[in-house]
């Protein structure tokens, strides 16, 4: 990352600067497309959909936003309503599920943006704890479920950001441990329960520094550092100039927990731990040297999906030996018992380098992942054989995404021309991918409800919650929630505003963490000539990678 030299307010609007131009040039190619209107419920004169839907399941009720207000639904037109006591909130992001309670983030307008949840009811919706009093928000992330509770990372204006849990109540909201005493706190990264404990890094993220691997039972005394690895920078879009990765992707495994790390011998490569020191160890070098088997360390925080799976009693990811490029690759746990699955696209380019593993998704004893072939985007399925690894459609520059799995069946958007992004589906079995309907136009926020998928497709007449069985005949309105004929190729600021919130999602845990532990060092009289004209070239430098994604993403 950058060098401490300027205000951590002005760094964060610069992220955010960067956090938009990447939006904007990843969706310019974004597909065109109109739906159709069923019932109006949306009655406020001109208002339309919001951009940043998204939906999230909690007990026996699906939230999902629309035009910055929570709404629920139980599956049907009636059950479909806002979120009572919720009117007054702003800028709604789902963080997690304990019970059947959500937990989301959120602003009320006299708070900053702090933790709330909600039962679906005007009772159960309040904020859980103001951590950070005032309107500056305690810049709460990466939200994770553990014994019953929720742990987080947090910053209470005192100690810096830090590693927090809840209950759920405002007294059980509480700071588990200190590892920075002071206002600069942590940088903490790849949070993930595995076994018995939650596992963490805290790294400066600077490419060849210290990176601490932790774990911890949800106490101050039972928080303990295993091992100490190294920030590890690649060549992954560019970004190795300024930004490295520590230990993260933490996966639980025949009663171990399986993650990668750099060590500073050799690159990213797949390590394992029984939770204690003498008891993490390298599985294997893959890619022999210092070179890195693995573009990044975190798929979540990246790229919202986990590098490594389990299938099969396998672990099953994507890897570079330095021979056949990125290729998939299974691991029993033990050196011997790590081999590659397929060289899908012989030579050293290898068949994912478009993709670094993203969108990884188990469906039954299969998984399905989106590959970058040369001839553009592909969906594909492994059962972690040979064999059984296998393309099952092509979609050229608009690839398949999201990928959610509904029983045996998998559905996900894509355009295999430049036209919209229509439903597919396929199946574990790695069935020829099909579009399940020509009526539905650029659908969105995908989730699986009860075994049926639910989404949201914009169109002339707004936004309409849907749901499909998978079938032409099955696909029909739930309920229409806007009410304004709205393109569904919508402005360029409209697509940016999309995508936009999941790179902030997906970057804000190390980012803020690491902008805490700069505030209160950053002061004017830092700023010289040489420090800006190195914060110049370096933002250069990242606009320089940002360019060169939206090239890929146009081809």
């Amino acid at each position: 990352m950058m060098e401490p030299a300027m205000p951590t307010d002005v760094v964060a609007r610069k992220h955010r600067v960067l956090l938009c131009c990447l939006s904007a040039l990843l969706l310019a190619a974004a597909p065109r497309g109109p739906a159709h209107r069923v019932k109006d419920i949306n009655m406020v004169p001109g208002s339309g959909p919001d951009p940043t839907v998204s939906a999230i399941v909690a007990g026996n009720s699906l939230y999902f936003t629309v035009s910055g207000a929570l709404w629920k639904s139980d599956g049907t037109a009636a059950g479909t309503q806002p979120v009572e006591g919720t009117g007054a909130i702003l800028g709604v992001q789902f963080k997690a599920v304990l019970g059947d309670i959500l937990y989301f983030t959120a602003s009320d307008g006299g708070h900053g943006v702090e933790l709330w949840q909600t039962d679906g009811t005007l009772e159960g919706t309040r904020m859980v704890r103001d951590i950070k009093p005032g309107r500056g928000g305690s810049g709460i992330q990466s939200l994770v479920a553990f014994r019953g509770e929720l742990y987080f990372g947090a910053n209470d204006g005192v100690h810096g950001f830090e590693l927090w849990k809840t209950d759920g109540t405002k007294d059980g909201t509480v700071l588990v441990t200190d590892l920075n005493p002071g206002s600069n706190g942590s940088a903490l990264f790849s949070l993930r329960a595995g076994g018995d404990g939650l596992y963490f890094s805290e790294s400066s993220l600077v490419c060849g520094k210290p990176a601490a691997l932790y774990t911890t039972d949800g106490t101050a005394s039972g928080t303990r550092l295993l091992r100490q690895f190294v920030t590890q920078g690649t060549s992954s879009i560019g970004f190795e100039t300024c930004f490295g990765w520590p230990p993260g992707d933490f996966r639980s495994f025949g009663g171990l927990t399986y993650f990668i790390a750099s060590d500073g011998v050799s690159g990213l490569q797949l390590w394992r731990t029984d939770g204690t020191t003498l008891g993490t160890a390298l599985v294997k070098d893959i890619c022999s040297g210092r070179c890195s088997s693995f573009s990044f360390s975190d798929g979540v925080l990246d790229m919202g999906t986990p590098l490594l799976q389990v299938i099969n009693g396998r672990l099953f990811f994507f890897a570079n030996d330095g021979v056949h490029g990125r290729e998939p690759w299974t691991s029993d746990g033990t050196e011997a018992g790590t081999r590659l699955v397929k060289d899908g696209f012989p030579g050293s380019a290898g068949s994912a380098d478009l993709t670094w593993g993203y969108g990884l998704t188990v469906v039954g004893a299969a998984v399905v992942f989106p590959a970058g072939a040369p001839g553009g985007w592909e969906m594909w399925r492994s059962d972690g054989t040979e064999a059984g690894t296998f393309p099952v459609g092509a979609f050229g520059s608009q690839g398949p995404i999201p990928i959610v799995p509904v029983g045996d069946m998998v559905f996900f958007t894509a355009a295999p021309g430049s036209g919209n992004r229509r439903l597919w589906k396929t199946d574990s079995a790695g069935a020829q991918a099909s579009v399940v309907s020509d009526s539905i136009l650029d659908p969105t926020a995908l989730v699986n409800f009860g075994g049926t998928l639910y989404f949201m497709a914009p169109g002339p007449a707004g936004f309409s919650l849907w749901k499909t069985d998978g079938s032409p005949a099955g696909t029909q309105v739930v309920r229409v929630v806007g009410r304004e004929s709205v393109s569904s190729n919508p402005p360029a600021h409209w697509r940016a505003r999309r995508v936009a919130p999941l790179l902030r999602e997906r970057r804000e845990w190390h980012l803020s963490a690491l902008e805490e532990r700069w505030d209160g060092r950053r002061h004017a009289s830092d700023r010289s000539a040489d420090s800006r004209q190195r914060l110049a070239r370096r933002d250069g430098q990242v606009l320089r990678s940002i360019s060169r994604i939206a090239l890929l993403q146009r081809q």
